[in-house]
């Protein structure tokens, strides 16, 4: 299977006052598309009685999520689920390719307390004010969780936006004027890193490298003397070759002391 790209967005609607944010991405799905790449959009990936929960946390774990940040994705608890998700992995910074527009308030701290760690406070506060009023709502798990998610995205929030602020993200529109390729780059360049990671891991070790030090020792030795030993001792702690000659004689070595004793 290619490599999985998940595009996280929040859905336009008749609200916005310009340009759809929905535009964008589009233009980013149809171009990484063309290119061979292995796109998922929720709208062409999540079918009809998808599981939505589901589909989030598959997004969470992937390996290359492309954030188009919008005012409305802070205040959605389905993108900032998808973010919580995101964080729960390794390596989120790697893992995560911003394209943030212009109605994020993301880059003055003032703006990102007032506007939305303050709203989701309020968020909290009201769900919890409604579970008071209504004792019944104590015993029902998904309002539970949902206020703990809600208690979660308050507490993210400004590490999430301190992260995006310190990236250069660049404009919306020089990701269009140049064809998305600053972005498509990033994403190429991470999965060569990720697969030669992968590689090096999966690699199998055939022998210690400290047993190999002390056969280079025994070839060294093979070529200046122009015969083998019958058998070789040899130090494991430091690869080094103890002693080597015929058999019947008798060799003991402990630890890195040549005489034995303890």
């Amino acid at each position: 299977m290619k490599n999985e790209i998940f595009i996280s967005y929040a859905w336009g609607d008749d609200q916005e006052p310009h340009e759809s944010r929905e535009v964008i991405v589009d233009l980013i799905y149809d171009k990484l598309l063309s290119l061979g790449m292995n796109i998922i959009r929720d709208k062409k990936d999540l079918g009809y009685k998808g599981n939505i929960r589901e589909f989030e946390d598959r997004i969470g774990a992937g390996n290359y999520i492309i954030l188009v940040v919008s005012d409305k994705f802070l205040r959605s608890k389905h993108c900032m689920y998808e973010v919580l998700k995101i964080s729960e992995h390794e390596d989120m910074y790697e893992r995560i390719f911003p394209v943030v527009l212009s109605d994020a308030r993301i880059y003055d701290k003032e703006d990102v307390l007032k506007i939305y760690i303050n709203y989701w406070h309020r968020k909290t506060c009201a769900l919890e004010e409604a579970i008071r009023q209504a004792p019944s709502l104590s015993d029902i798990p998904s309002v539970h969780d949902e206020l703990r998610t809600f208690v979660a995205i308050e507490r993210l929030l400004d590490r999430f936006t301190n992260m995006l602020s310190q990236m250069n993200t660049l404009v919306p529109e020089i990701h269009k004027e140049t064809d998305f390729s600053a972005l498509r780059k990033a994403l190429q360049e991470q999965m060569k890193i990720d697969v030669a990671t992968a590689h090096k891991i999966d690699k199998p070790i055939l022998q210690d490298d400290r047993h190999n030090k002390a056969m280079d020792t025994l070839q060294r030795d093979q070529t200046d003397n122009g015969h083998s030993p019958s058998f070789v001792v040899y130090n494991y702690g430091t690869g080094d070759v103890v002693s080597q000659g015929v058999k019947n004689e008798t060799h003991h070595h402990y630890g890195k002391n040549p005489s034995g004793q303890k």
